[in-house]
Order: structure tokens, then C-alpha cells, then sequence
């Protein structure tokens, strides 16, 4: 028996947030396999160095005495639909699930924690650490064949959330990390989803190519979600059609049998002006009050940076044909948005290209 433990298991119940513990070494366990896969050669090199090496704290990283346990919660987000103004009327730009507001989600989670369950003094820090594979290991959510998480209930579309506490939540409760060879849980090809097993929906709709069969990690450099993030050249062999959102991807995850009915949008407010959209468009080169306007509400959005590669990313999902794209009917309702996109896409989408295609949203 474990009050604190069970205190928090009522609490994330009532929220609806499904909840782990552990002790501290799996962090080390899976610190070590991410290690482990990069000395192999599994990773392209930029990805590691500029998302996994750079983004993962560690509890020697967080202000703590002592760090005693580790606590995973899947929470629910839905995608958001962000509204641009155009001279010919309003564009809607999907967002996925979990970019909006990422970096408060969990301080909120927090706070809500030491207000209820945690009350009295304990230490509780968010860790930003390799959030799928210690869920994984916990049970809490499954690897796709994507590479995303599966939570039930909740599919793909949910954000992972841990903290470190010196509060005591393992005694009384059976070890996740026991039994295996070594003290070490199973490594993360053992924790896809079994219903991936004989399933290529998301490889087959993976317009990168991305997703393949050879391996069980993504092949990172064709994803159009590292590209998107990091400014990465659109290659020639990337269709004009791939771009769906004004960053990220829902492609693969949209397709996945699992997620199906549980995609919710909502409204992310406020819009952007006609005013700021052209500047936006533009890029930084045009400075002044507006562009720090811009900046100022992709903060107030909780899409902190958006203004770094929406630029290049809106002007390829506004020429983009299909349900996410503006086609012809915004791109054309604007000759600046048209002339920008096609010097932002390095001229692989020419004027002659612009015909058709749905508005987005």
C-alpha cells in the first residue's frame, strides 16, 4: 500500500489521464538503447544531433535532493485549425495534435499535481526525456509502425508527459523493471502495437516514403515532419500534394486503422491579419512592428517559433491540391502569396502548376 501512489492513480483517473511509475533506471535504460541504436548507425546524424541530443534532460539536468520515482501520463490533445487571412478570404491550416502549447501542457499538469495529490512540500520536475520509449517499456502507451505512441483510448493523438520526485511511488507496487535479463526492459521493437503486425496502412500512405520494412525506426531523413521542423530542402521527389499542415505531418497517423474517429480539431484563435499573413509570407526580411507582431501572437498561439518556418511551410501548403491545400483558389486571390511560394519552393511548383485543389481545414 502506497497513499501517495494511490492519491495520484484517483487524481489521474478523474482527468482521465492514463498514469505509470517507475524507478529512475529506466531513464538510464532508455538512455542507453537511444545511445545504443545512434552508435549503430540507426540515426540520421542531424536528426540526432539537433532533436535527440539536444532535447532529452536527464534527472542529473533537474534541481532535486534526490529523484526516487518517475511518472508517465498520456494526456488527450486534439489538432487545432489556424486561420490565415488572404486577399481573397480566410485559410484554415491544420496543426496535429501536441504542437500547440507543448511546453505548458505539462507545467500546467504540475501545478495541478502539487495543488492535489502531492501537496506537502515534495519535489516534482518535468523531464523532457525519451518520453515514447519509457512509456513504451511501462506499458502505458505501444509504438506504431510509425514510430508514434498508441495509447488506448486515445490513439496517436496524445502527448506524453514525465516528472521526477524525491515523493516515494514505487515501494508497495510491483516493478516494471523486474524479471527481465539484466534488470533491463524490453527493447522497443518488442513494444509495437500487435495490430501493426501484417498492417501497412501508414507505409502505404507515407507520401516520403518514410515508414519502411526494413528497419524498426523511421527513416528520419525522408520524413516530411523533419523537413518541415527544420528547414530541411523540400527534395524533387517530395509531391506538391505531401503538405498538409503548417507543420508536421498527420499523413500516416490519419491512416492508421487505430486513430480511426478519434481525431478531434478545434479553433486556434486569434487568427492572423491580412496584414500579418503577407508579412508572415515574407519571412524576417521584412523586420518593423509587424513582424514583431507576427512573433508576438505565434507565442500568444503556444506555437512559440512558428514564425522561423511557417514562411516556407505556408506558402507550400497554400499551393498544395487537395483537402489541406489552397490550390489555385487562395494562391491565385493573391499574387504575393504565389510569387513567394514559388521562390520559397525553389521553383519546383511553377505558376503553370496552380491549378484545382481544396481549401484547407
Amino acid at each position: 500500500m502506497n497513499p501517495l501512489r494511490e492519491a495520484l492513480v484517483r487524481w489521474a483517473r478523474e482527468q482521465g489521464y492514463p498514469i505509470a511509475f517507475s524507478r529512475p533506471a529506466i531513464l538510464d535504460l532508455a538512455r542507453a538503447e537511444i545511445e545504443g541504436r545512434n552508435r549503430a548507425g540507426e540515426f540520421e546524424p542531424g536528426f540526432y544531433r539537433t532533436v535527440l541530443a539536444e532535447a532529452f534532460s536527464y534527472p542529473e539536468d533537474v534541481e532535486l535532493p534526490r529523484v526516487t520515482s518517475v511518472i508517465v501520463l498520456a494526456v488527450p490533445r486534439p489538432a487545432h485549425r489556424l486561420t490565415f487571412h488572404l486577399g481573397g478570404g480566410p485559410f484554415q491550416a491544420v496543426v496535429p495534435p501536441t504542437y500547440a502549447s507543448y511546453s505548458e501542457v505539462p507545467e500546467v499538469i504540475r501545478g495541478e499535481i502539487l495543488a492535489g495529490p502531492l501537496r506537502g512540500g515534495y519535489g516534482l520536475r518535468t523531464l523532457w526525456a525519451p518520453l515514447k520509449n519509457i512509456a513504451a517499456r511501462l506499458g502505458l502507451a505501444a509504438y506504431g509502425r510509425n514510430n508514434i505512441t498508441y495509447a488506448p483510448g486515445f490513439g496517436s493523438y496524445h502527448q506524453l508527459v514525465c516528472f521526477v520526485t524525491e515523493a516515494d511511488l514505487v515501494s508497495g507496487a510491483a516493478d516494471p523493471l523486474k524479471g527481465t535479463p539484466g534488470g533491463a526492459a524490453a527493447s522497443s521493437p518488442a513494444l509495437m502495437c500487435p495490430e501493426c503486425a501484417g498492417c501497412d496502412a501508414c507505409s502505404r500512405a507515407c507520401p516520403a516514403g518514410a515508414i519502411g520494412h526494413d528497419r524498426f525506426l523511421l527513416h528520419t531523413e525522408r520524413c516530411l515532419t523533419f523537413m518541415n521542423e527544420h528547414h530541411v530542402p523540400w527534395p524533387d521527389w517530395l509531391p506538391a500534394s505531401a503538405h498538409n499542415a503548417i507543420i508536421g505531418c498527420l499523413i500516416c497517423q490519419r491512416a492508421c486503422p487505430l486513430n480511426r474517429g478519434l481525431l478531434r480539431y478545434e479553433d486556434l484563435e486569434p487568427a492572423f491579419t491580412l496584414e500579418e499573413t503577407a508579412a508572415l509570407l515574407a519571412g524576417a526580411d521584412g523586420g518593423g512592428p509587424l513582424w514583431r507582431a507576427v512573433e508576438e501572437k505565434s507565442d500568444a498561439l503556444g506555437l512559440p517559433g512558428l514564425e522561423d518556418v511557417a514562411p516556407r511551410n505556408l506558402s507550400a501548403l497554400l499551393l498544395a491540391p487537395g483537402p489541406e491545400g489552397g490550390g489555385a483558389l487562395r494562391v491565385e486571390a493573391d499574387s504575393r502569396v504565389a510569387a513567394d511560394s514559388r521562390v520559397r519552393t525553389g521553383g519546383r511548383v511553377s505558376a503553370d502548376s496552380l491549378e484545382g485543389g481544396g481549401i484547407g481545414g
